[in-house]
């Protein structure tokens, strides 16, 4: 029952949400999809303020880049999954490279605009 009430009030903030873009050209920020702080300001937050949170999500995506590249290797898998394989695995070099951005961005001076 709980469960239920929690997608209806993530529903009802997803739908106002739109509602506002729709009438305004602006979000309101309140739900969790859309945030006030893009993915990359949050990168470079952990960049500048916890370097070894940076290192360790890079790390980890990385290790996923290997782990779904292996998968698609893998002639057992049926075409479904391996087409999920490779969206997991499009989807995790993105984030590489935009954490690789960052770093770059990081590394010569640059600041987020925020």
């Amino acid at each position: 029952m709980a469960e239920y009430i929690d997608k209806s009030i993530r529903m009802s903030l997803c739908f106002d949400e739109l509602r506002s873009f729709n009438d305004n050209g602006s979000f309101l920020g309140k739900h969790h999809f859309i945030s006030r702080q893009s993915e990359r300001e949050k990168i470079f937050q952990d960049l500048i303020n916890n370097p070894e949170k940076y290192f360790e999500d890079r790390k980890n995506i990385e290790l996923n880049i290997s782990r779904y590249s292996s998968y698609l290797k893998n002639s057992r898998h049926s075409d479904l999954k391996k087409r999920q394989y490779e969206e997991c695995l499009n989807r995790h070099k993105a984030t590489l490279r935009l954490y690789k951005e960052c770093f770059n961005d990081f590394v010569n001076g640059k600041r987020i605009p925020g």
